[in-house]
Parts: C-alpha cells; structure tokens; sequence
C-alpha cells in the first residue's frame, strides 16, 4: 500500500507585492534636421512675425506721407557724418523702409532714424519689439541645437498598438496571455494580432528594444530582473519603462500550513506597505544579488567598458556635431548659391547690353555704309 504525503499551504492575508504587465522601450533619437531654424516659434508665431513686419511697412509708408503733406520734416533721415555730428539727409524712400526693418529683425544696426515724432515712437516701440522677438529666437535655437528634439514614445498601451514600433509578449505562463487574447477591446485584439510571442528567459525581447524601434510587453518584475541582470549602465539608461499598466496580480507569501508564525508575520507585512520597505528591500536585493556579480564578472572577463558605469554627466557630455548646426550650414550653402546667380545674372546682364550696344553699332554701321555707298 502506497501512501503519498500531502503538504497544505497557507497564504499570508496581506499581499507581500504586487506586479503587473506593462511595456519598455527605448528613449527614441534626437531629431536632427535643418528646419530645426524654425522651431522656436510655433505656426501662429511665424505667421504673427510675418503679418507684424508687414503692417509696420504700412505704418511707416502712412506716417511718412501723412507728415510729408502736413510738412512736419518726417521724409527726412537721422544720420551722422564722419565727426559723429547728427545731420539730415535723403529721404524716407521704400528701401530705406525695407532696410530699416529688416536690420532691425535681424539685430544690425540700422545707420539712421526718422526725425519727426510720430515715426521716433513708432521706432522706438518696433525696436523694443524686435529685442524681445530676437532675444528669445536665439535662446530658443541655442537649446534645441544643443540638446535636440526627442522622438515621441508610445507611453500607453493604445499609442503603443497604433505607433511603428513592433511589438513583442513575453511570455510567462498562460494566464495574461490567455486574458488579453480573450478581451475584446480594440487595443488588446490589435496586440494581440500583431505583436511577436517570446518564450523563455526572455532575453531577447529586451535586447531587440535596445538596438531596435521596439516595445517589449512583460511584467514589471521580470523586466526589472533581465535589465538589472545582463544589461550595461549605457543600455540600462535607453530604457524607458511606459506609465501604463494592466493585469495587476497582488501576491502574498507561502507558509507551511496552520504555522504559527503566520498570524504575527501577517501583522508585521501589513505595516511594510505604508512604510515601502518591501520596495527597499527588493530595490537592495537586486543591487546586492544581482547587479554587484553581474559587474564583477564582467571585470574578471575583461569587458571594462561594459562594466563601467555611467551618469547623467556623461551622455550630456558630448561635443556639438555638424548634425547639431545643420541648418546653419544649410543657410549659408543657400547663401553661397543664391550669390553665384545674382553674380551671374549681373555680369550677363551687363555683357549682354554691351554685347547688343555692340551689334547695334555695327548694325548701324554698316546700314550707313551701305545706304552711303549706293
């Protein structure tokens, strides 16, 4: 006669932790692009730049003839000689308009100022305007050179399901799977067709949201434990870990059934929750069990670069590239072109009323000549 033993577990009253499925990816690339020139300003900005430079051409084309025909001196320009002394000269023509403005947004010195009242106010208030617009321009384009635009990550897991990131489950037990494949919200059944099982450790899955545009569905433990176990600080930092979360699993501890230690241990984990010493505790035992031999290993097979660690100070530490001023360059490549044709146009345009003045005299010539000779 067999007789087969039966052990009976108990389970603490109060959970001991809690877990969830959530998703990580990376933190996605700085965008690097020549109409990084206009992104200090918004849309509605620019337009209100343009619109504001344009009714100024206005105003000052109204004052100049109102105070033209009222005879006030307002034609005349505000310039200094050779000695610094204030003379009057010319007048407030449309290109000295156009100059003026122009200077002015782009912060050059302007070389004269109106005379007559109205259009010093106007001036003086356009001016103010342009110091501000300028002054943030530039500390607006100085941050976004230095430290440019991040691609937007998914952080939910319905931007998740309708982004270009392909999607990887892994997979540990049934059950979440089972849930998710079961539900009928549209998020969880595009997922649920789209994205890639991992089985086993689950590596892999993590590996792929490191080198690639890559969203990794686990749950919160497992994740912590792969990326604490097998991955560099540098890798570690291109992890983001998303807000949202779903299938949340609240798990005591296991006793030996009817032990006697349960009621008074019950007592003492419920005062942890408040207090979060189970997340200290986890927090040192994964620096302690796990991230300490996983570094010391790696020093004893020589992969120092990967064992090093790394800080905030050190991936903010890089030196400005072409990448960084690629508009600028791409200004001054627009420059340099625009130029050459405005050279080119001005030498074929004078050639080429020499080169008709020629014709014509040889043409007139020569029809003298002939009307002379008959």
């Amino acid at each position: 006669m067999w007789v087969f033993p039966v052990y009976v577990m108990d389970t603490s009253d109060s959970f001991f932790d809690v877990t969830y499925l959530t998703f990580v990816t990376s933190q996605g690339e700085r965008i690097f692009s020549a109409s990084a020139l206009f992104w200090p300003f918004d849309t509605t900005m620019w337009i209100l730049i343009v619109s504001s430079t344009g009714l100024s051409l206005v105003v000052f084309k109204f004052l100049i003839e109102a105070t033209n025909r009222l005879g006030i001196g307002g034609e005349k320009l505000y310039s200094s000689d050779e000695n610094g002394v204030a003379t009057g000269k010319d007048v407030w023509g449309l290109e000295h308009q156009v100059n003026f403005i122009i200077n002015s947004l782009l912060d050059q010195d302007t070389g004269f100022l109106p005379l007559s009242g109205p259009l010093r106010c106007f001036v003086a208030f356009w001016l103010f305007f342009t110091l501000v617009i300028t002054s943030v321009y530039r500390s607006k384009l100085v941050t976004l050179m230095a430290f440019p635009v991040m691609q937007q990550i998914p952080r939910t897991f319905e931007e998740l399901a309708y982004s270009d990131y392909k999607v990887g489950f892994m997979k540990h037990g049934d059950s979440a799977y089972n849930t998710l494949a079961a539900s009928s919200d549209p998020v969880y059944v595009k997922l649920i067709a789209e994205m890639e099982v991992v089985t086993g450790v689950g590596l892999d899955c993590l590996e792929k949201v490191v080198q690639t545009k890559y969203g990794c569905i686990a749950y919160e433990f497992s994740l912590t434990y792969l990326r604490e176990r097998n991955l560099s600080d540098s890798d570690i930092r291109k992890l983001v870990f998303a807000p949202d979360h779903t299938y949340n699993i609240w798990t005591g501890l296991n006793f030996e059934g009817r032990s006697i230690y349960k009621k008074n241990f019950d007592k003492w984990l419920r005062l942890t929750r408040p207090m979060y010493f189970a997340d200290i505790w986890e927090t040192r035992d994964m620096y302690q069990n796990v991230r300490t031999p996983k570094r010391n290993w790696w020093k004893e097979t020589g992969r120092m670069e990967r064992a090093r660690e790394t800080s905030d100070e050190d991936a903010e530490s890089a030196a400005l590239t072409v990448k960084h001023v690629l508009g600028a360059f791409s200004v001054f490549c627009a420059g340099v072109i625009i130029g050459l044709i405005s050279f080119l146009s001005e030498n074929m345009y004078i050639h080429g009323s020499l080169m008709i003045n020629m014709l014509t005299r040889v043409l007139q010539g020569s029809c003298s000549y002939s009307f002379g000779k008959r």
